[in-house]
Order: structure tokens, then sequence, then C-alpha cells
């Protein structure tokens, strides 16, 4: 059974006094997932003869949305009401619930993160693994697993990017500027798809995070990254908020359909990639 693992850069302060398409792109990490490619506009790309076109073509919107979402499980609880990480810990959801089932029978999911408190032995994360998998969506696995400071771009030297010291530093510096211009620049480098011909997934830092919950709701957050080129939004607080939102969206033209069929192509070759046909 395989898994798929990603590293996001949470090192990183990202200022959110700036325009919202700012913030959102400077949000947007990418990840180095060999998928197929289309543009970064919503212009229709060439039909495709292959299955996963084929597939496109008979899911819902619904079906579509739901792929644009990675998820931790407790947001398929309605009746889990959080604050604060520490109290999603004390719960230790560690198995998928009937609670969970009925939600995502009308809210399907493309993903499902996992944190340490959703893990107690091999034997749990098993069982639970196999009930994340029979979830309507057919859902990628992904964990937390980033090991320190994350810098992937800036600390290759074969990219000529601007690189910094450390958060930490620039917020020794107490002054706002500095964060502003430190978040500004890497969200401009990170801007990859239509300036450096990026063809692979992008998928945004968790916003269920305080910097974005603070200044955004779930459906201005979830809205705003796809609009910006995501294709995957990580980690909503409120997955029922954010999908309407992104489903609402689509319904009054803010997004195009072509535009959603972009990201899910890539995602839907993504999860052929690890062997996961979905509606299989």
């Amino acid at each position: 059974m395989q898994n798929v693992s990603y590293l996001c850069n949470r090192n990183c302060y990202i200022p959110y006094k700036m325009k919202r398409l700012s913030w959102m792109l400077t949000a947007i990490l990418t990840c180095g997932l060999m998928v197929t490619s289309c543009s970064y506009d919503d212009t229709p790309v060439q039909p495709q003869t292959d299955e996963v076109e084929a597939l496109l073509q008979q899911m819902t919107l619904r079906e579509k949305v739901g792929q644009l979402f990675y998820v931790r499980p407790e947001v398929l609880d309605t009746t889990i009401h959080w604050t604060t990480y520490d109290e999603l810990m004390s719960l230790e959801l560690q198995e998928v619930t009937e609670r969970m089932k009925g939600l995502n029978e009308k809210y399907p999911v493309g993903g499902v993160i996992l944190y340490a408190w959703n893990i107690k032995d091999e034997t749990q994360l098993s069982r639970f693994i196999s009930q994340i998998r029979a979830l309507n969506g057919q859902p990628l696995l992904c964990i937390d697993e980033e090991g320190g400071r994350v810098a992937r771009i800036a600390n290759n030297d074969n990219f000529a990017v601007k690189k910094y010291e450390s958060m930490e530093a620039i917020g020794a510096t107490g002054d706002p500027q500095n964060a502003y211009e430190c978040g500004n620049t890497i969200g401009t480098y990170l801007k990859l798809r239509g300036e450096l011909g990026y063809q692979n997934i992008i998928i945004t830092d968790a916003i269920s995070m305080g910097a974005i919950t603070n200044q955004y709701s779930n459906a201005e957050a979830a809205v705003g990254s796809i609009m910006a080129g995501a294709d995957i939004v990580l980690d909503p607080r409120s997955y029922v908020e954010a999908f309407d939102a992104v489903f609402n969206a689509v319904n009054n033209g803010t997004i195009t359909e072509e535009r959603i069929n972009q990201s899910v192509r890539r995602v839907l070759k993504l999860k052929r990639l690890y062997g996961l046909e979905y509606g299989k």
C-alpha cells in the first residue's frame, strides 16, 4: 500500500496585509509530483483521449471539487469543534466513524492528512488507512513529515533566488517590512506555473493556520487559493464551508469549470501514478 508524503514549509511567516492575490501566491507551495501538464489560465486544453480524460467527463462537479481538498479526518465530523491543536490531540480520532461516512457521502474528499494523534500503532494505522481508502473520493493519504527547516528552492544552488537565514532572524529585526519583503519575494519565485512553465501539482500550506484564519474565512481562503493557481487546498478548518464556497464559485461564474478540470486532471494523474483508480 503506497502513501504520498509531502513537505510543507511552515517556517516562513507570510504577511497577510497585502492584496488577496498576493497572499495566496505567497501561501502556495510546490510539490514535485509527476503529473500531466496544463496551462495556468482557464483556457480549455486540447482534449485528451486517455482514461483520465474519459473519467473527468463522467464526474459531477461535486466529485471534481472534492478532489481539490486534502483534509484532516476531524473535519468530516461536523460535531467536532476546536480552536487549538491541543483540543484535537485530546480527541485521538483514529478511525472513520459512521458520522464521518455520512458527511462524506455528500462531500467527497481527494486526500486525508494524518497527524500524530491520529496514529496509535501499526495495527490501528493499517485499519485506519483501509477505512480512509474506502471513503468517497478515493483519497490519497498524506502525512506532515517536515524534519526541520525546509527551503527546497532557495537552498538549491541551481536556483538563483534570494536566500534568507531563517524566519526567526527576520522576526528578531522587529520590522514588519522585512517580513513583508521576505514573503513577497518567496511568493514571487514560487509563482511557477505561468512564468516558469511549472507543470506539476501545487498545494497550499494548511489554511487552518492562524495567519490565514485571523484574516480570511475558510470560504475566502479556499476560493482564493484555486483562483491563484493551486491544485489542492490543504486542511480547511471547516471542510463543508470551504467545499461549498468553491462549488458555488463555479456555479456563479467566479471560477470556470475548466479551471477546476485543469487541477482535477493533475490530481487524477497523480492517483493513477500511485495505483489508485478513481471510481474503482
